[in-house]
C-alpha cells in the first residue's frame, strides 16, 4: 500500500515540476520579445547629440545620417569660425545614442563630427585606406568607421591641417 501511494505522489509532484518549468519557459520568452522591440524601437529614432563647443545636431537612425535642420544650419553658420575646433572634436570618444549601418554599436561624438565637416567641405577623404565596398542602401563604405577609430588622431591632424590652409 505504501508503494502505491509513493507512487502517485511522485507522478504528482513531476507533473507540477514540469508546469512550473513551462510556465517559466513561457515567461523568458515574453522578455526575450520584448528586448526585440525595443531595439527595433530605437533604430526607428531621431536622436539629439550634442558636440561640446559647437552645437547641437540631430541624426537619423533610419538613414544614418544629419538631419539638415535648423540646428544643422546654425553649426553651419558657424563653420569658419569653429572649424579648428571641430577637428579636435574628432578626437571625442563619447558615445550617442546614434546608430549607423556599418557600425557596431553607438556611433561616437568624433564620428559625427567627421561626417559632419565632410559633408560641409569639398575636403578630399583624410582617410588612406582604400574602401569601396558597401552594404545595400547603406551611405558608408563597410569598416569606415572601424578605420577612423584606428586612425582617429592621424585623420583629425589631416582635417586640421586642411582646414587651416582653406
Amino acid at each position: 500500500m505504501r508503494i502505491i501511494l509513493l507512487f502517485m505522489w511522485t507522478i504528482v509532484s513531476c507533473t507540477s515540476k514540469d508546469k512550473a518549468n513551462q510556465d517559466n519557459v513561457t515567461q523568458k520568452s515574453s522578455v526575450m520579445i520584448n528586448v526585440v522591440d525595443n531595439s527595433e524601437a530605437f533604430s526607428d529614432s531621431i536622436v539629439v547629440v550634442s558636440i561640446p563647443n559647437i552645437g547641437i545636431l540631430k541624426w537619423n537612425n533610419i538613414t544614418s545620417k544629419i538631419e539638415k535642420d535648423d540646428l544643422y544650419r546654425d553649426v553651419l553658420s558657424h563653420f569658419e569660425e569653429n572649424k579648428l575646433l571641430l577637428a579636435e572634436g574628432i578626437n571625442d570618444v563619447s558615445e550617442t545614442q546614434a546608430i549607423a549601418c556599418g557600425r557596431k554599436g553607438k556611433l561616437l561624438v568624433g564620428d559625427l563630427v567627421f561626417l559632419l565637416i565632410m559633408d560641409i567641405t569639398n575636403m578630399p577623404n583624410p582617410i588612406q585606406s582604400q574602401l569601396d565596398v558597401y552594404e545595400m542602401g547603406c551611405p558608408y563604405p563597410v569598416s569606415y568607421f572601424e578605420v577612423i577609430t584606428k586612425d582617429r588622431l592621424g585623420i583629425s591632424t589631416r582635417v586640421k591641417a586642411y582646414l587651416q590652409e582653406h
